[in-house]
């Protein structure tokens, strides 16, 4: 992993920076589970002073005054992501969400959510990033914290990560049971509604998928891969105004942007814009992991997709809509 910005007074940050292990936390200044990461990531550190901290504060529409206090408050850098370009780079769906990191760079963990044993989990892989403890002591101490205190939070994370696999495999009526088991853990858990929306898209079923977003609980997810949804769901319906603004702005907001721009470009196909079509699958084949491994002028500009996603991060299998 590596990153390269600026704080909110201009001085550079930089991850990794050794010889120091670095914690990256993402939070919004409007989320109260953003406030409870900050004073227990506080806790987590007392007795690790030597760990590079950074946060990252998401968005344009944070209140200025609030934005201004939160940094003036802050015991740690704050670097603002106003276009969610770092937020995509490092592929952040979640608010808030720790990331921990090795001085060479190597990623050790990511942390959602506030899961119950948050402290204690976080001080574990901090003592491990900083050579504290061993691999051996950190897989027994996070064995013991399983055993103390398997939450339904993290329960329903494993039904979750089971269904994102099973829908790699094309399961979709296993991976929608499995999300069933984590909704009745965490019922009003945004992120494991948002996947339910797109497993609802692969059903075919787009207006119980738009319903379900119209109730999502925004502070909490990363808005690109709700709005690329929601696009999703509009091309099925074929309001293709709407379906456009929302891919637009899905584009913008990054994380993923491979499965916005395809649906883009079904969007245009349907506008007989073919120019514009060809130019977003394009960009949607170098936003996958194949396409930036060659160069841009290599890249077909009518390359379609082929498979069907793996946790949203590749792109979908569709018809053109005519």
């Amino acid at each position: 992993m590596e990153l390269v910005a600026k704080d909110s007074a201009g001085k550079p940050v930089k991850v990794p920076l050794p010889p120091k292990p670095t914690l990256l936390m993402f939070v919004r200044v409007d989320q109260p589970q953003s406030l409870e990461a900050i004073e227990d990531t506080k806790a987590a550190l007392k007795d690790l002073p030597d760990i590079q901290v950074v946060m990252v504060l998401s968005g344009k529409d944070m209140a200025e005054g609030a934005m201004k206090k939160f940094v003036a408050d802050s015991p740690w850098p704050v670097v603002l992501d106003e276009d969610y370009a770092i937020l995509g780079q490092l592929r952040v769906r979640v608010w808030p969400t720790c990331i921990v990191v090795m001085p060479d760079g190597a990623e050790v963990v990511r942390l959602t959510g506030m899961p119950t044993s948050y402290v204690r989990d976080l001080n574990t892989y901090l003592a491990y990033a900083a050579g504290k403890i061993t691999a051996d002591t950190l897989k027994q101490r996070l064995a013991n914290s399983g055993v103390v205190a398997d939450s339904t939070q993290q329960m329903a994370a494993r039904h979750l990560l089971v269904s994102q696999r099973l829908l790699e495999k094309g399961l979709i009526d296993a991976a929608w049971k499995e999300l069933s088991e984590a909704i009745k853990l965490e019922p009003t858990d945004p992120r494991l509604q948002q996947a339910m929306v797109r497993v609802l898209l692969m059903m075919d079923k787009p207006v119980e998928a738009l319903a379900l977003l119209d109730k999502l609980d925004m502070t909490t997810l990363a808005s690109g891969e709700s709005k690329t949804l929601r696009g999703r769901a509009l091309v099925a319906l074929k309001q293709w105004a709407d379906a456009k603004a929302a891919l637009d702005a899905a584009v913008k907001l990054n994380p993923n942007p491979a499965e916005a721009y395809y649906f883009l470009g079904l969007v245009y196909q349907q506008q007989k814009q073919p120019d514009k079509a060809a130019e977003a699958f394009r960009m949607a084949f170098e936003a996958t992991d194949a396409g930036r491994r060659v160069m841009p002028s290599t890249a077909a500009p009518d390359a379609g997709p082929a498979t069907q996603p793996a946790a949203g991060s590749s792109l979908p299998q569709a018809k053109p809509v005519q």
